[in-house]
């Protein structure tokens, strides 16, 4: 089989016909969402990821495929010793330039020359970079230039001609739009423009309210899945709406028609040409979310590994130790305020256990199990956690996730202070800046609950790959701690 038809297939991006709506929505969708499944949907974050797959593959494939050729070409044979080493720093070289410069963006889909530019820099800085390695390591000897320069120039080719067919393929398919807009009218007439990605809030059951969970937690439903939230209102609920958007890990806007007049500026205008304000960039673009996933998943599968014997030594201690299963399972408030389920070893008694979390634990709480003390007090209980950030539910690094019935002197988190829902615009954590500053534990008075307040959105605001590290490499320190009870 010809490369070419062999990289087609890889990156192949043609979508069905129900993927290529431009934002499905059931007919039902004004009603309650407290009806399972019956909310706005969109799969165009899934059709970007295939895309971007598709990009990767292709390059990685015309990388991998260049350097076999040219080895063919200088030896007669496929000669893989003889590239392997080539190939073992180029692609991790090109991967990590690929990333810096967004070469992988599901938009470049929709313009050749800037996905052939962005696909050929960062191969040129990883070969460049690849050239510098052989150089100061004074081995550039031991391999044949003539593969190097030729595998090089071919994986240009051959990537410039992969990226061709995804986006020949893109426009085949008719898709127009990557991304899944949703309009909310509350309390003003729905703009019929809109179409089926325009809900009504009051219909929906919609309330911005940062005192009422349950309007929170179905706000984060309706906008999980979605790229872009405009909300349309009426002046006085304007406040109410800004304070509940920023909640979302999804850009939102609220529309001002007073400002038509202004021109956008620096604003953001919709898609009728509307002034709007952005209140919420969903923090982490699509770089650095790209990242953080990426280092999640190594570090987390590597622990993982590391740790398999500890998973069955603690599971046959559990058991041993009290009748009922080895896993705890509990909801928890994540990304964008949406509930997810966390695991973590059963540290105490299964008739005791918590699951709704309204309850802290105590020191010496007489819930607590022989092995679940020592779990608690060494952190161990909270390493199944791995398995949540492999699921992609949770980070390695984060804001700790709370239950929704956590209290601090007998309130709710929220009703202590409202910007606790702005910690919930990235993933949860195993570990997180709190925890390393020694705030964890139970939250017995108010300023346990805002002492982690204020480290997890000076976390939020000033996140990087590189504080990650640090936070993570730092929790060695604290796992085993005063306030781990």
């Amino acid at each position: 089989m010809k490369w070419w038809t062999m990289v087609q297939k890889i990156i192949d991006v043609t979508t069905t016909e129900q993927e290529l709506k431009l934002h499905a929505m059931p007919e039902h969708v004004e009603k309650s969402l407290d009806q399972e499944g019956e909310r706005p949907t969109s799969n165009r974050a899934a059709i970007r990821r295939k895309i971007a797959f598709a990009l990767v593959a292709g390059d990685f494939t015309s990388i991998v495929a260049a350097f076999v050729i040219a080895a063919l070409f200088r030896t007669g044979d496929y000669g893989f010793e003889s590239v392997r080493d080539f190939l073992f720093v180029l692609v991790p070289l090109y991967l990590v330039f690929s990333i810096y410069n967004n070469a992988h963006h599901p938009e470049l889909s929709e313009n050749y020359l800037a996905s052939i530019r962005r696909g050929l820099s960062a191969l040129a800085m990883a070969t460049v970079a690849l050239a510098l390695i052989l150089f100061f390591f004074k081995v550039s000897a031991n391999y044949s230039r003539l593969v190097f320069g030729l595998g090089c120039f071919l994986a240009a080719a051959m990537i410039s001609i992969s990226r061709l067919i995804v986006v020949n393929r893109r426009r085949a398919s008719g898709m127009d739009n990557l991304y899944a807009n949703l309009s909310i009218f509350d309390g003003v007439r729905q703009n019929k423009a809109a179409g089926l990605s325009g809900v009504n809030a009051k219909a929906m059951g919609i309330i911005p309210d940062l005192t009422d969970a349950a309007a929170i937690a179905r706000l984060g439903k309706l906008a999980e899945g979605m790229d872009r939230i405009v909300v349309h209102c009426a002046p006085d609920r304007r406040q109410d709406w800004a304070a509940a958007l920023k909640t979302l890990d999804v850009p939102c806007e609220i529309v001002m028609p007073e400002l038509d007049a202004m021109g956008a500026l620096s604003l953001r205008t919709d898609p009728y040409g509307r002034a709007s304000l952005l209140l919420n960039s969903g923090h982490l673009n699509w770089n650095q979310r790209i990242g953080k996933r990426i280092f999640d998943l190594v570090v987390s599968v590597i622990l993982i590994t590391l740790s398999a014997p500890l998973f069955l030594i603690v599971a046959i201690a559990i058991k041993i130790d009290s009748p009922g299963p080895v896993f705890f399972r509990q909801d928890r408030i994540g990304l964008g305020n949406r509930v997810f389920k966390i695991w973590k070893f059963r540290s105490m008694r299964t008739e005791a256990s918590d699951f709704s979390g309204a309850v802290s634990t105590a020191r010496s709480d007489n819930r607590v199990t022989r092995v679940g003390d020592f779990l608690r007090r060494t952190s161990i209980d909270e390493i199944p956690q791995l398995l949540n950030v492999v699921r992609g539910s949770m980070s390695l690094v984060g804001p700790r996730p709370h239950a929704s019935s956590s209290r601090a002197e007998e309130m709710l988190f929220w009703d202590i202070d409202e910007r606790y829902w702005y910690r919930h615009t990235v993933k949860p954590g195993l570990t997180g800046l709190a925890q390393i500053r020694g705030f964890r534990g139970s939250t017995l008075v108010k300023s346990d609950l805002i002492n982690r307040l204020r480290a997890d959105l000076e976390y939020v605001v000033n996140w990087s790959l590189l504080g990650d590290v640090r936070i993570l490499i730092s929790t060695a320190s604290v796992l085993v701690h005063r306030n781990a009870f």
